[in-house]
């Protein structure tokens, strides 16, 4: 084309004489019934599109560069014989495609259809950045390795799913993954990204751990040893964090484990281990005795919850827990527990929920499910109080011995049995809490 700018003439051709381009990336013209209806509004040419097609002349007939869809839809009509068009003299077919693609009037082309389009102006010879230009990013590069890799044959599919595939061009088993994930290959694409990276951080962790056990004499374990107690668990950026803090680490005695299998199936972390100081045996049966009153508490907890559990599903004053539902609505009112009106907000119930005289009763089961964890719960700190005898010392640690003690009064009263071991450590908070002055 020796003018940028060529000059075009609009003149009358016969609809015989024109001819649709061989190469369209539109696959679909839609209902072309319809579509030629409504040249029938146009008032100086009825029956004719009011953008006239783009043709250039080509011996004897008129090469359509854009209005195909027009033609198709005047042709199946078949109420005129010839028709306005923008003739020019020459024009390149890539210059042509590409003034298609960019025409108003038209049926909105799909991804697949400007893809191909693209593709096949690349391969008419459209240097790239102007491709990139008309796409509005940088993807030129990777449709032509596209096209190279099938063979020169255009693919219909959208330009980002060609290039996220291009992304992973050097690793065949991903390309064809992304290539054949239909819909979902987004999904599929960033799936493989993060499996990349995580391999990377994991060499780069594995390299910093190597680096930090030979240079500073960290002990890097595959497990961590048994009765060690964890100290820090390393979420992201291991490889610096390990390399930042070994010679610390090293100096402490701490012990580095490498991520491994949970027995919920799933990676841990890098973690850092520090070992316990060697007991006397005085020191050990204190550690053994607290340990039992721990999972004393801890097998309580678990079956006072089951035993909730099992009943929730009742709401009859018979079998509903009366008494722990007025004690769950109780907290929640005094503000021990949530605040009223964050709580009514989130459970979507109405201000006067618990103002009702039966509302102990009709306490759902939302709000035992969502709230029992937190009323029923001692932490190893407060029984480790109850257990020594220093609960009347802390006052966060009364209040939790006081819940407890209401919690399985509670229980006992809707039909709960404590076994003996939650007997004997409710007895415990009986006595701290007579030791602290108030009521058993």
């Amino acid at each position: 084309m020796a003018d940028s700018k060529p000059k075009a003439v609009l003149e009358r051709v016969p609809l015989s004489k024109l001819r649709p381009k061989e190469i369209n990336p539109r696959s679909d013209f839609g209902d072309l019934d319809a579509f030629a209806a409504e040249f029938d509004d146009n008032p100086v040419f009825p029956g004719e599109p009011w953008t006239p097609p783009i043709v250039y002349r080509d011996a004897n007939v008129y090469r359509i560069v854009d209005g195909e869809r027009r033609y198709r839809a005047m042709k199946a009509a078949g109420k005129v014989k010839e028709c306005n068009a923008y003739v020019f003299d020459t024009m390149e077919d890539a210059v042509a495609m590409l003034v298609m693609l960019d025409t108003n009037g038209k049926k909105h082309l799909s991804e697949g259809e400007w893809s191909a389009g693209l593709q096949q102006a690349l391969m008419l010879g459209v240097p790239e950045e102007k491709v990139d230009a008309r796409a509005g990013s940088k993807c030129a590069g990777a449709l032509k390795r596209q096209i190279k890799r099938q063979g020169g044959k255009v693919s219909q599919l959208s330009i980002d799913q060609l290039v996220a595939a291009d992304e992973f061009a050097d690793d065949a088993d991903a390309y064809d993954a992304i290539m054949g994930a239909g819909d979902g290959w987004r999904y599929k694409a960033n799936q493989i990204r993060q499996a990349r990276k995580d391999a990377e951080e994991a060499m780069a962790a594995e390299d910093a751990a190597y680096k930090a056990e030979h240079r500073h004499g960290l002990k890097v374990v595959d497990k961590p040893p048994k009765g060690a107690i964890l100290e820090r668990t390393l979420y992201g950026g291991a490889a610096e964090k390990i390399a930042e803090s070994a010679a610390d680490w090293a100096a402490e005695g701490y012990v580095l484990a490498r991520p491994h299998t949970s027995r919920y199936g799933y990676m841990s972390n890098w973690e850092v281990y520090s070992m316990p100081p060697e007991l006397t045996p005085e020191e050990e049966a204190i550690a053994k005795t607290k340990n039992q009153l721990r999972r004393q508490a801890q097998l309580g907890r678990k079956s006072r919850l089951e035993w909730v559990a099992e009943r929730m599903r009742f709401t009859g004053a018979d079998h509903g827990l009366p008494n722990t539902r007025r004690l769950v609505r109780d907290y929640i009112l005094g503000n021990q527990m949530y605040d009223v009106e964050e709580f009514c907000r989130k459970a979507d119930f109405d201000s006067d929920f618990f103002n009702d005289s039966n509302g102990y009763r009709i306490a759902n089961e939302y709000v035992i499910a969502a709230h029992w964890m937190r009323l029923d719960h001692m932490t190893n700190a407060d029984v480790d109080a109850v257990g020594d005898g220093t609960a009347k010392d802390s006052g966060t640690v009364r209040f939790a011995v006081k819940r407890h003690i209401e919690v399985l009064n509670a229980l006992r009263r809707d039909g709960y049995e404590p076994s003996d071991e939650e007997e004997a450590f409710l007895s415990l908070c009986c006595k701290a809490a007579a030791g602290s002055g108030s009521e058993g």
